[in-house]
Parts: C-alpha cells; sequence; structure tokens
C-alpha cells in the first residue's frame, strides 16, 4: 500500500511539472496583447474633386502627387486607427483609404465629420470596428452667448478591438491662426477649448475607466495656457496627460509653415488618466520624420502605440 501510495503521489508530481508550464504559458498569451498604433496626421487641404463644396471659398484640388505623399507618410509605421484633420469629405476619405489600400493597409471602417460652411473636415480610418459614434459638427461654444459653434465640431467616436479592448478617440482642429485679427482668433480657439475640456469631462464622468484619447491641429503649442482646462481641471482624476512625442533626432515640431520660415509643434496628443497608466513608460510614440519642405503636407504625422 505505500508503495502505491508513493507511486501515486509521484505521478501526480509528474503531472503538475507537466501542467504548470502550460498553464503559465496560456496566461501569459492572454496577458499579451498587440498594441494597436494610432496615428494623427493634418493632410493640408485634402481636397478631391468628387466631394460637394461645402464653404464658399476656393478650394484648391489637391494632386495627385501630393495625395502620394499623404498616404507614404502615413503607411510608414503602419497604423491601426488614422485621425485626420483637414480631410476634404467621404470622396477625400475614400480616395485616401484606396491609396493606403495599395500600400498594405486595410482600413474597413471609416468615419467623416463634415460640417456646413467649412471644406476641411475631421476624420477616421480604422481597421478595428467603431462601435460608437457620438461626434457633433455642430457644437456651440461654451460661454458664448451668440449662436457661435466649433468651427469643425468634435470628432469622438468607440473603437472596440476583437479581445473586447476599448477607446475612445476624439478629435478637434482649433481655429486657425492664418487671420487678419489674431485676437479675435486666439478668443475663438480659448472659447473651443473651453467646449471641449466640458465635453470631455462629461465623458469621463461617465465612464472614467475607458481608455481616452484627444488628438489634435490646435494651431498653438502644448505650453499656452489655454490647455490647462484639459490639463488641470478641477478634478484631477480628469486630468488629460500630454502624448510627449519626438521624431528620430530628438525633434518635436510638426508642422513647418514655408512662407513664415518656421517651425511649430501645433499638433498632439493627450490621453486620460485611465490610458495613461496603460501605457506607462512603455508604449512607443513617435513624429513620422521627413524634411521639412516636402510636398503632401506641411504637417508631420504624430503615433503612438495603445496598450
Amino acid at each position: 500500500m505505500r508503495t502505491f501510495s508513493s507511486c501515486l503521489r509521484l505521478l501526480l508530481g509528474w503531472l503538475g511539472l507537466l501542467i504548470l508550464p502550460l498553464a503559465t504559458a496560456v496566461e501569459n498569451a492572454t496577458d499579451i496583447r498587440q498594441p494597436v498604433r494610432f496615428l494623427m496626421l493634418n493632410v493640408r487641404n485634402y481636397f478631391v474633386a468628387e466631394d460637394v463644396q461645402r464653404a464658399p471659398y476656393p478650394r484648391p484640388i489637391k494632386s495627385v502627387g501630393e495625395r502620394e505623399a499623404v498616404a507614404r507618410d502615413i503607411a510608414s509605421v503602419h497604423p491601426n486607427v488614422v485621425g485626420l484633420i483637414e480631410i476634404g469629405g467621404q470622396a477625400a476619405l475614400r480616395d485616401l483609404a484606396a491609396r493606403l489600400e495599395k500600400r498594405g493597409l486595410h482600413y474597413e471602417h471609416m468615419f467623416v465629420l463634415e460640417r456646413h460652411g467649412e471644406d476641411r473636415a475631421l476624420g477616421i480610418l480604422s481597421d478595428i470596428p467603431i462601435v460608437r459614434n457620438q461626434s457633433r459638427a455642430n457644437y456651440r461654444l461654451v460661454g458664448e452667448k451668440t449662436n457661435r459653434r466649433m468651427l469643425r465640431g468634435i470628432l469622438d467616436i468607440t473603437l472596440r478591438a476583437p479581445d473586447s479592448r476599448q477607446w475612445r478617440i476624439i478629435g478637434v482642429h482649433l481655429k486657425s491662426r492664418k487671420t487678419n485679427d489674431q485676437d479675435a482668433a486666439a478668443i475663438q480657439r480659448e472659447r473651443e477649448m473651453h467646449t471641449l475640456a466640458q465635453h470631455v469631462q462629461h465623458a469621463l464622468q461617465k465612464e472614467p475607466k475607458l481608455p481616452l484619447l484627444v488628438f489634435g491641429d490646435w494651431n498653438t503649442g502644448p505650453e499656452d495656457p489655454i490647455f490647462r482646462s484639459l490639463t488641470q481641471p478641477r478634478n484631477k482624476q480628469m486630468a488629460l496627460h500630454h502624448v510627449k512625442a519626438v521624431d528620430p533626432h530628438g525633434e518635436a515640431w510638426t508642422v513647418s509653415y514655408t512662407s513664415l520660415n518656421e517651425i511649430s509643434a501645433y499638433d498632439q496628443i493627450y490621453v486620460s488618466p485611465a490610458l495613461q497608466n496603460i501605457m506607462n513608460h512603455r508604449a512607443k510614440k513617435g513624429i513620422v520624420e521627413k524634411p521639412r519642405h516636402s510636398s503632401g503636407s506641411d504637417h508631420r504625422a504624430v503615433w503612438c502605440d495603445l496598450p
């Protein structure tokens, strides 16, 4: 009997040694998830003839060469999700998606936020399904007594990966500096920022644990005090964190104005506390390298990996 018991214990021990590595491997496999790469880019007036003109201003059609340059910049880092600024409309979005398809990037899910009176739109290309769309083209400015609106609205979609991970992606394009009345433009940007901040805070109140990312061409640098409404709200649990990306040479500029001989960092990504916690310092990020005066766009693409 003792011999049988000893053999049984020995057999069970061997089985345990065999099962443990398998169980550990399965556990590790479920923990290791491929990051989702997000990229944002101002594609600089990506207009095509097929899109209906929404504003009474000159709208030059983007050349094929410039469209190819935009597609090349995006494809260089193989993003899963692309946030677009200054895309013309539905036809322009399909045009860009087709050029990326030729480069091996298949974006089955897409959305463009068009606003009457404004030809420059916000858009999304994604190989991950869009499960919710809370975008608003006509968004009234917070604190504005008149009926003035966000010039390009607020893009707001939620993505869900096959493994059930979700991300809420919000995009904006604030008032341009290219205007004769710089003071009025600055006031417009500030009110647009406050409107965005209120939108983000409402989102985080409802879903504080949902990873949230905000991308934008802010037409001002991260050092501008107007960002405090995003990064220093009264409730610190709703403070967004700046994703500080650089190119392979350590340079952080994102837009080059040839006529002004000026470079700036107007294109930036911010993330919610929940997303910041899982990104930590391990998540890769960067700025797509290209010459200052290259074709396609005067902006450079900014990207980051979402765990």
